[in-house]
């Protein structure tokens, strides 16, 4: 079931996004506000990370999470892209950016949620989170570089303060104002929730004109990003069955489908016009509710499991 602090995350998002359009005048007060916000989010959702994971893995264990990694990172962004490109042309290029988003911070507390491995979507996280910078601005490069003026450089500079900035504010900030930590820690969600607030009311103001003159732009958007999360999930799933024991389709289906979607607003709006945030930011509403179709997955992978791992020592 859907609990009500995610009610409550949703309702905020889009709480966010409908104070910035519709409040004039909010672009030159929440506008510059919003990459410190994000980074402060990251910051957030980054505290109980423990980076030093990633030296604790076998070679099969890295191999599983190099695959999932390329898959999140470089297959799925084109692959939607190519879909996006057949169908709707004018938003591939928002496809792509939500494609390439990192693994979520919440994907390991989905995965547990859900009764499937946690260990591996908090390797996967880790290892996406510190690849986007590089792997985001290639894609917009080799896909859209012919059609955009924008320097490799800017993106993957702006990128890196996203991301880097709030990974090393963490051991400085563990070593000097530990207890102040722990309390930040406790206050986490509300903090959260006024932070995702103030970002999405910030991204979206300049656009409120545009939205505000094509409302079906938003409908739009909340339906394909619910098709952006059931290929997702379809994805992780049928590479699961592919690969065989090497990789967990329960894990593939969470990493994919619980992405750091907030990442992606930001970037977008820095860059792009008013589609490329937009699909992002509806990507809230089946960011949750895909839990209900993945329950019922992940129970069936468990079951057929459970039931080969009964067979095996008969035969």
């Amino acid at each position: 079931m859907i609990r009500l602090r995610d009610l409550f995350l949703v309702v905020t998002a889009f709480g966010g996004i409908v104070f910035g359009v519709m409040v004039p005048g909010w672009d030159k007060i929440g506008s510059p506000l919003v990459l410190y916000a994000l980074m402060a989010i990251l910051f957030l959702t980054f505290l109980d990370l423990d980076f030093k994971i990633l030296f604790k893995l076998g070679r099969d264990q890295i191999l599983e999470v190099a695959i999932w990694s390329a898959i999140k990172l470089m297959v799925l962004p084109i692959l939607l892209w190519g879909l996006a490109r057949l169908t709707v042309s004018e938003w591939a290029l928002p496809a792509l950016l939500l494609g390439g988003a990192s693994a979520g911070v919440l994907a390991p507390f989905f995965a547990s949620l859900l009764g499937s491995d946690v260990h591996r979507p908090i390797q996967i996280v880790v290892v996406t989170s510190l690849l986007i910078p590089l792997t985001l601005p290639v894609l917009v490069e080799v896909f859209l570089g012919h059609q955009l003026t924008i320097p490799f450089s800017d993106m993957f500079r702006l990128l890196c303060l996203m991301i880097f900035v709030p990974l090393a504010a963490l051991p400085i900030a563990r070593r000097l104002v530990p207890q102040v930590l722990d309390q930040v820690r406790r206050a986490r969600f509300p903090l959260l929730l006024a932070l995702i607030f103030l970002c999405n009311a910030g991204v979206f103001a300049p656009f409120s004109a545009f939205l505000r003159s094509h409302v079906g732009q938003a409908l739009a958007a909340l339906g394909l990003s619910s098709a952006v999360a059931l290929i997702s999930t379809a994805v992780g799933l049928a590479m699961g069955h592919l690969g065989g024991r090497l990789l967990n389709g329960a894990t593939g289906a969470i990493i994919l489908t619980f992405v750091n979607s907030m990442l992606i607003i930001v970037f977008a709006s820095h860059f792009f016009g008013p589609r490329a945030p937009l699909l992002s930011a509806a990507y809230t509403f089946p960011f949750f509710f895909m839990i209900f179709p993945l329950r019922w997955a992940v129970r069936r992978l468990n079951a057929g499991a459970d039931e080969r791992k009964a067979v095996s020592p008969r035969t």
